[in-house]
């Protein structure tokens, strides 16, 4: 049986310890990633949580920025004669400013989501046989799913045919709102292909600013989490909610947990 080493990195001490900013995990899954090509280590489950983040997917940055709502439309709508760095820079300093929310542009699949300490990060950095949905981002939602049921909450993946249509509705949903986003990267070397980024499952974040953007770039979509959808406080350290987890994967994905 292949084995998942586990690193757990949630920071549980100082939610404002710029060491779990996105960019530091970013370049961190990059290195990780470089070495599971090179077969110079096993397969890896990053979870962390982060400071208060915007991040933007691989596709066209107006098209994206135009779903963070905070953002005025003088930004959004500015014209193609300004170059996309400029126009990152402006949209990160205008949320920095007023909501004290980092952006990030990244080349992971999917669009805009929220992260907070209320969100958690599943980095999945493994080797697969291709990129598709059914080698690792069907397996990574049904272990989601599998762990929310498992409380009580009743969470479905969108209609197939709605899948294939529009990839924003990939993820986890919940009564039509979304809890869980899924947006993964694979890169390729040496005849290999190794997975990375991975979901944001929404625990217990700030749903104020959860509701700063249009969640994976749906117009009019809406959030939800556990804590919302349990009526109670759930932490994003909650030991039965992990345990949970690494039960699922580790079933789902056919391998053997090391911590």
């Amino acid at each position: 049986m292949k084995q998942l080493a586990i690193y757990d990195w949630r920071d549980t001490e100082n939610i404002y310890n710029p060491r779990f900013c996105y960019e530091y995990f970013l370049n961190l899954q990059k290195t990780i990633v470089s070495l599971r090509l090179n077969q110079e280590c096993g397969d890896i489950l990053i979870l962390t949580t982060h400071p208060p983040t915007i991040t933007l997917g691989a596709h066209s940055l107006r098209e994206q920025l135009i779903h963070i709502r905070a953002i005025p439309l003088c930004i959004t709508a500015a014209t193609l004669t300004i170059p996309d760095e400029e126009l990152l820079k402006s949209a990160r300093s205008y949320l920095q400013r007023f909501y004290n929310i980092n952006l990030v542009k990244t080349n992971r699949g999917g669009s805009v989501w929220y992260h907070d300490h209320g969100v958690l990060q599943l980095y999945l950095i493994m080797e697969v046989h291709a990129f598709g949905v059914s080698d690792i981002i069907y397996p990574l939602e049904e272990a989601l799913l599998r762990t929310l049921n498992t409380i009580g909450i009743p969470a479905i993946r969108a209609d197939q045919s709605v899948r294939r249509a529009d990839k924003s509705f990939l993820g986890i949903w919940v009564h039509k709102k979304k809890i869980a986003a899924i947006g993964m990267r694979v890169q390729s070397g040496g005849g290999r292909f190794v997975s990375m980024f991975g979901a944001s499952l929404n625990i217990n974040p700030d749903q104020s600013a959860c509701n700063l953007i249009d969640p994976c770039g749906i117009p009019n979509c809406r959030m939800t989490s556990v804590a919302a959808e349990l009526n109670n406080d759930y932490s994003v350290n909650d030991v039965r909610l992990t345990s949970l987890l690494y039960e699922h994967i580790s079933q789902v994905f056919d391998v053997k947990i090391i911590r």
